[in-house]
């Protein structure tokens, strides 16, 4: 398909003389007379290009290029004028309205290299267009049935118990296991397993009702949101016998015919739960009760199912005393290039708890969070991690960098800069040497001020890290824009890739799109050599796993760096 170059000039002669310009160069060539014949031609005509006048009697150049950026963003805009027009269309050029500015009279050869190098530009931008388009179809959507993936799902879960009117809204969470799903895969192989998977999603779609959400978690487990006033419950114990009896017919794959089982475990907004990790909780467990007794079509949940599960109360009393009693500690786990050499180290938060021995962050981070204690704990992290950093610089490791992870709180915290600006002149540790990991959700909450907030950082010196990148897709737009430095590939990609066609190419994908935005890209969660080998051979440059190492004691990665082999 041909470039596509539009000349717009109130003026015939210029136009004939630009036109004789470009006529042997491959483009295909447009002209329009004014703006408002070339704004009736983009209606009709796709143009990678345009060149236009500034000076024309009913819209300047600038302002029709405004106009073109609106409608049609992805051409390339540039103004062909005389030097003296340069300050009216500053603006545009710093809206970004206007690609370059041409001067008149033009050097032909200058003129066409201008205008093959905005070509160039326009194929990248359209690369890197289609790119973040297919990545946003693999993240929200599985590959093999085209329900909603786990992540999507969860999203679409968390939008619909938050609406206008709580009160009047109800529905029913239901999570599906199909039963000897691994049985049929080692027997008949993956593909067949793959269709029975698809001819189950294409049930689940024709026996749902339109409004209901459908998503594959993965593997063998579905996930429907019913959405119907749940104080019917002949209606839904109804809908969920159709249900039971269309999955339990007979599927004919390869002239073969499978009869395949599942469990349903069931639970109900606003009565079980009122937010989305509760609620899907609760189904969980309702789905493990179903599981374990067999016979039953399903299981509702109850409060009983809860027996065994350790209150937070008590953890929450404990945590305002542990930075007190010095309870918390750091782990480090090595960040590697493709040679296994240790490049930094991602600083971990382990809670030494006197009575229930050491604690990860999910046993109580969200009580940290909810109660303000993120804070402190929070700068107590920095500190401890810089101040170890001081350390391995000291011993000559000057280029080792340390990662540390920021929270939902600790972002909103107008202190942040200043106490990350304050800790790193105390150890007097260059800002280049540490990373802040953001999740790719927490920018996105409030992408403006956060932006703001991550290029002050940025300026300092200070690197940015997106973490768990791939668990959301609404950044995919800003990515190019964003002040970032590294995308993390978060480990359930990586769990699943050697697995999974659909997530070895979400992989690929992410890895493909860094590169192209210059932006360094690091899988964690490698804890199996082919891992380690399908990222290497697919040019992703940093690797974290237990392959390499588990989070260990600073003395420990003190001897690794001493020792500084191929892990």
């Amino acid at each position: 398909m041909k470039n596509t170059l539009l000349l717009v000039d109130d003026e015939p002669n210029i136009l004939k003389s630009l036109s004789r310009v470009f006529d042997e160069e491959g483009y295909e060539i447009f002209t329009a007379g004014s703006p408002e014949e070339a704004l009736d031609l983009l209606k009709n005509q796709n143009v990678d290009v345009i060149i236009s006048d500034q000076r024309m009697p009913t819209m300047t150049g600038s302002e029709f290029l405004s106009r073109v950026k609106k409608q049609y963003p992805d051409t390339i805009r540039m103004i062909l004028s005389g030097y003296a027009d340069f300050n009216a269309i500053q603006s545009a050029i710093n809206e970004g309205s206007i690609y370059k500015f041409l001067n008149k009279p033009w050097d032909n050869d200058e003129l066409k290299k201008n205008v093959y190098e905005a070509f160039k530009q326009h194929t990248l931008n359209m690369k890197h267009k289609e790119q973040e388009q297919e990545l946003t179809v693999l993240l929200k959507f599985d590959k093999l049935t085209g329900l909603l993936n786990r992540f999507s799902f969860i999203q679409s879960l968390t939008d619909a118990i938050q609406p206008e009117d709580k009160e009047t809204t109800s529905f029913a969470l239901m999570l599906i296991d199909i039963q000897h799903l691994s049985q049929i895969n080692n027997e008949f192989g993956q593909e067949f397993g793959d269709q029975i998977i698809l001819e189950i999603s294409n049930r689940l779609k024709i026996w749902a009702d339109p409004s209901y959400l459908i998503s594959r978690l993965g593997g063998d487990e579905f996930a429907i949101v019913i959405f119907t006033d749940i104080k019917n419950k002949k209606f839904l114990e109804t809908t969920i016998v159709e249900l039971c009896s269309f999955l339990r017919q007979p599927f004919n794959i390869n002239d073969s015919k499978i009869i395949v089982g599942s469990n349903l475990g069931i639970s109900l907004y606003p009565t079980d739960a009122n937010t989305s990790d509760p609620l899907i909780k609760c189904a969980k467990l309702a789905l493990l009760k179903n599981q374990a007794e067999a016979g039953k079509d399903c299981q509702f949940y109850d409060v009983s199912l809860e027996k065994g599960i350790t209150t937070s109360i008590q953890l929450e009393t404990d945590l305002h005393q542990a930075l007190e009693k010095n309870e918390f500690r750091l782990l480090y786990q090595p960040m590697v290039n493709q040679s296994g050499y240790i490049m930094g180290v991602e600083a971990l938060l382990r809670w030494n708890h006197s009575k229930h021995g050491i604690l990860s962050p999910d046993k109580f981070l969200s009580i940290a969070e909810t109660t303000g204690l993120i804070l402190p704990i929070g700068k107590w992290v920095l500190q401890t991690a810089i101040k170890q950093l001081k350390i391995w610089h000291d011993m000559g490791y000057s280029e080792l960098q340390v990662a540390v992870n920021i929270s939902a709180n600790q972002f909103r915290d107008p202190n942040l800069y200043q106490y990350v600006s304050d800790a790193l002149k105390t150890f007097n540790i260059s800002p280049t040497c540490l990373i802040l990991e953001i999740t790719e959700t927490l920018i996105m909450n409030n992408i403006e001020i956060n932006t703001t907030l991550l290029k002050s950082l940025r300026e300092i010196g200070v690197k940015i890290a997106m973490d768990d990148f791939g668990t959301g897709y609404s950044s995919l737009k800003y990515l190019n824009t964003l002040p970032i430095n590294i995308l993390k590939i978060d480990q359930s990609f990586v769990r699943e890739m050697l697995h999974s066609k659909n997530t070895a190419d979400i992989v690929i994908t992410i890895i493909a799109l860094g590169k192209n935005l210059n932006l360094a890209v690091l899988a964690e969660g490698v804890e199996t050599k082919e891992q380690q080998d399908f990222l290497i051979n697919n040019h992703c440059e940093l690797l974290q796993g237990y392959l390499f190492s588990s989070p260990d004691k600073a003395s420990e990665i003190t001897k690794k760096l001493l020792q500084q082999f191929r892990i």
